[in-house]
């Protein structure tokens, strides 16, 4: 793959990333104060860090708590763009670190909470895939992905090999978004286990994204919207690489709830944010259910009865 191939795109218009940090800047701090307090009537509670990603769980809670219901489970939540937690990962040796605001931050959260939570939830990047994929690339590409042959290859496009592409959604992780070092120091950061949350796939209709475009909308313009295949496997690729480094952290990786997704895997549309590229409550909230009963079985939920 060319190395101007994915240079191309960031010279276009905003920078989707700086853009979705706007967006999301005024729901961090309604959010964290919203969740720090723990209702009595909860069963379960614990943390929740992340991105931008964990503010659909911020707005279900909320919901839940408008409607008058009695919640079993209450995340405290921390939300990885607040300016306070920038940046939120350093160089420690040959290692990296979480920041020293954001561990104090993780320790007054965990220290605020009635008692040690059987393990914790995480919300990390889950965005690399739209960067490189939701729209059509001036030089249109497409790669094979093993064991899903349904999702067709395009002819008279550049074709680029699996392995190529997955390191490719592995720079991202690592260089541009560091979602991999932020998971890596949040484990070495806490002995609690942590659950990581699988970002929403997308969603299938092109017509959808279009009349919700969120920061993409010039790219759009400029380039139209990549096709459902292509988006599904990068989601799927990027899934994958988030699943294996659960793996060798020793981590539980929770995947969508089914009842969020069609027969092909796509995000149902009531499922998908204004933005086409987060989840909105309604996804959120199948999301606390999983948390809740994840939380009801676990031992320490067994011994507090």
């Amino acid at each position: 793959m060319p190395s101007s191939m994915w240079t191309t795109f960031w010279r276009k218009g905003r920078n989707p990333k700086r853009a979705l940090a706007a967006q999301n800047n005024g729901a961090n701090r309604e959010g964290t104060e919203a969740t720090r307090k723990c209702p009595p009537a909860s069963l379960g509670c614990t943390v929740a860090i992340g991105h931008s990603h964990l503010i659909a769980l911020v707005e279900a809670q909320k919901a839940r708590i408008r409607q008058g219901q009695e919640l079993t489970t209450h995340l405290h939540t921390i939300l990885l763009q607040d300016e306070e937690l920038q940046p939120n990962v350093i160089p420690d040796g040959r290692r990296t670190a979480l920041s020293p605001a954001l561990r104090r931050r993780l320790d007054n959260e965990l220290a605020a909470l009635p008692q040690t939570p059987p393990f914790l939830c995480a919300s990390i990047g889950g965005n690399e895939h739209f960067l490189v994929g939701l729209t059509e690339h001036p030089q249109p590409y497409d790669f094979s992905l093993p064991g899903r042959p349904d999702l067709a290859v395009r002819s008279g496009v550049q074709i680029i090999a699996p392995s190529l592409m997955r390191k490719t959604l592995e720079r991202s992780m690592a260089d541009t978004t560091l979602s991999l070092a932020i998971m890596t120091a949040l484990r070495e950061a806490t002995d609690i286990p942590i659950v990581f949350l699988q970002s929403p796939p997308p969603v299938s209709s092109s017509d959808f994204i279009r009349n919700n475009p969120g920061p993409f909308q010039r790219a759009m313009e400029e380039n139209g919207i990549a096709p459902a295949s292509l988006r599904m496997k990068l989601w799927l690729l990027q899934s994958s690489i988030y699943r294996q480094h659960c793996e060798e952290l020793g981590c539980r990786y929770l995947e969508v709830p089914e009842e969020a997704v069609d027969g092909s895997g796509f995000l149902q549309e009531i499922g998908s944010w204004h933005d086409s590229i987060h989840a909105s409550p309604w996804y959120a909230e199948l999301v606390l259910k999983q948390i809740d009963m994840a939380l009801q079985q676990s031992p320490a939920a067994e011994v507090s009865r």
